[in-house]
């Protein structure tokens, strides 16, 4: 008796502290980190400090600041605590006049109802062919909205790039024959002897299957595509139909899925690739076959072609699963374990090698080389002169957390909600239920470690919050039926409300999106296809940062640069030099002016005058066109 009331014991005791830990990290998530770095930086600046932020500052230093600013801390705090209550309260009266006083008119109910029954019911063929054209059209719309198909952050230009090399059938080039770096730019390493981008091969393949088509920007959305139809397959594995169809409805109106689909980023790639990693795990353990083992490891292995940090992460808690069924039914596992690491060997092999004819050694990655002596995992001293320390590190991640936690859905509520609802009590889980939050915790946790985490790379995550958040609100569905709430009333109260949350998403996160950013970017390259300029050098300003005015000749240039048109950094007198190894081109300038007016020139070796808006040098005397 007394060892039944012991082991009851230690049953509550370890559920109160799951719990204890799942509320913690709920409040962890909600932590306003960004308006708190916002106040420090004020409080330096009037403080007359030199601003360093909080994430770049230490703990002392920060405590500091409050003790001499705590009635300004206090009051700050106080403001965001009554807007984020008032916000609370108003989202927490309107469910409940929802739940308890609205139903929607029987028309506008049935109307609703009509639109469930035809997703709940339609073929799945016809439904992944519906899902992946809607997906194709939206984010393609997007990528020519937002990007106008073309790459405008320098990790994706150096893809980009690195896509090009690939189609040529090579993996570097050599130097340049020119020593004033017309041609430099960021997130490329620069040898005496040879040039390669830094990043791992994976994505940049993908994306040189686009250039085959000559549509590169068509990569992303394809991949978004495929991975609603592998989500959709994997939800089937673990959940029921109904739950599968809700997250695919999820993804498909998540803003930061759709805004990821619509770009060059390699997040997307890395997504599919632990969707199918997954997807061939959860039909590992539960399937006698040897081919899903090895398709898993397969996959996996891809993840690491593209992001890491990522496969390892995704790896980790798989393959910890995998062992421990091992032990219990070693006869069962042992070639499911064998099958997969052979397929994990298959990709892997890639990467290895091709670390080794760029990089030198099969385990010397590229970003490696171009940190050099500084880390870019753990603790101490990181690139930019960053002292990556532990509070450094839980300030970052709860400030990005804080920043996925809505815009994962761009919901008027935290997206993560029904996620916690749904690891409370009274929620019947399962075990890939805990095996999809153990990759969530051990990416968050492996993540914490790398010192320029963003957002975004924990874009992996989504199918899996995804399928998370279906569970939640399915789960909180049949729970206000036990508790007596008529089902007509549950639904008219989901039915009034989420064409609210898709405007106040649509509104809030992707409208803001919708500028002419990205096409004005390629302003240079537009004028260049109106003139038809052809045999030409345009020099652009270096600018400052990655991307800059180069950087939007950069994107479009040959990867030897020996194209139609090169575009090279502006050096002032030394472009002769690069006039000189080209005689036979026509040579054009561009700027562009923060009021918005833009100047574009072709020029003649050596003529130099004062720019009046530019304390440079440019080339005068010129004819305007």
């Amino acid at each position: 008796m007394n060892h039944l009331i012991n082991n009851n014991t230690r049953y509550h005791l370890r559920q109160l502290l799951f719990y204890g830990i799942w509320c913690g990290l709920l409040l962890s998530t909600l932590i306003p980190v960004g308006s708190i770095i916002h106040w420090y930086e004020n409080s330096q600046q009037t403080m007359g400090s030199q601003i360093t932020g909080p994430i770049s500052a230490g703990a002392s230093e920060i405590v500091s600041i409050i003790q001499q600013n705590l009635s300004g801390f206090f009051l700050h705090l106080s403001a965001l605590a009554s807007r984020g209550l008032f916000k609370w309260l108003a989202i927490a009266i309107i469910l409940c006049s929802f739940l308890y006083k609205f139903t929607l008119p029987r028309w506008i109910y049935e109307c609703f109802e009509k639109v469930r029954n035809k997703i709940k019911y339609i073929p799945r063929k016809k439904l992944f062919v519906i899902v992946f054209l809607l997906t194709l059209i939206i984010t393609c719309s997007l990528s020519y909205r937002i990007h106008w198909f073309f790459p405008n952050y320098p990790d994706n230009v150096v893809q980009l790039y690195q896509a090009k090399l690939f189609k040529q059938g090579k993996v570097y080039i050599d130097t340049p024959q020119e020593k004033r770096g017309f041609f430099w730019y960021p997130l490329i390493i620069h040898w005496p002897d040879r040039w390669w981008p830094q990043y791992t091969p994976g994505h940049p393949f993908l994306l040189m299957l686009g250039l085959f088509l000559g549509m590169p920007w068509l990569v992303n959305p394809m991949l978004a595509g495929m991975s609603l139809i592998i989500l959709y397959k994997l939800g089937l594995e673990v959940y029921g139909e109904d739950t599968t169809r809700l997250g695919l409805v999820l993804m498909l109106f998540s803003p930061f899925f759709l805004s990821i689909s619509s770009g060059f980023l390699n997040n997307a790639s890395a997504m599919l690739f632990s969707l199918l990693g997954i997807y061939y795990f959860i039909k590992t353990v539960k399937y006698h076959s040897v081919l899903y083992p090895f398709l898993c490891g397969f996959f996996v292995g891809a993840i690491a072609n593209i992001r890491p940090l990522t496969g390892i992460l995704i790896a980790l808690p798989l393959g910890l699963y995998l062992i421990c069924q091992f032990f219990k039914q070693p006869r069962k596992f042992t070639s499911k374990i064998l099958f997969a690491c052979l397929g994990l060997v298959c990709t892997i092999s890639i990467l290895l090698y091709y670390n080794y004819i760029t990089n030198g050694h099969p385990l010397l990655f590229g970003t490696r080389v171009m940190v050099g002596e500084n880390m870019s995992l753990g603790f101490g001293k990181a690139m930019y002169g960053i002292n990556h320390t532990p509070f450094r590190a839980a300030v970052r991640l709860l400030e990005k957390l804080d920043k996925f936690n809505f815009s994962l859905f761009g919901w008027p509520i935290p997206s993560f909600s029904f996620i916690f609802l749904f690891f409370l009590p009274k929620f019947k889980k399962n075990r890939w239920d805990y095996v999809f939050l153990a990759i969530i915790l051990c990416m968050l946790t492996g993540y914490y470690f790398f010192f320029a985490l963003k957002v975004r790379y924990l874009y992996a995550l989504t199918p899996l919050l995804v399928l998370l958040t279906a569970r939640g609100i399915m789960g909180l569905f049949q729970l206000l039926k036990k508790a007596g709430f008529k089902e007509r009333r549950i639904k008219s109260a989901a039915y009034a409300l989420a064409p609210i949350f898709i405007c106040y998403m649509v509104y809030t996160s992707i409208i803001p999106q919708l500028t002419p950013s990205g096409k004005s970017k390629h302003l240079v390259y537009r004028l260049v296809k109106q003139k038809d300029i052809h045999n030409a050098i345009v020099f652009l300003p270096s600018g400052f940062g990655g991307w800059g005015i180069y950087g939007q000749g950069f994107v479009h240039n040959d990867p030897e640069f020996k194209g139609d048109v090169i575009y090279a950094h502006d050096r002032k007198r030394y472009n002769i030099e690069l006039m000189q190894q080209h005689p036979d081109r026509q040579y054009y300038f561009f700027n562009r002016y923060p009021d918005g007016s833009h100047q574009f020139k072709e020029i003649k070796a050596g003529d130099y005058l004062p720019h009046p808006k530019n304390s440079g040098i440019i080339y005068g005397n010129t004819t305007a066109n």
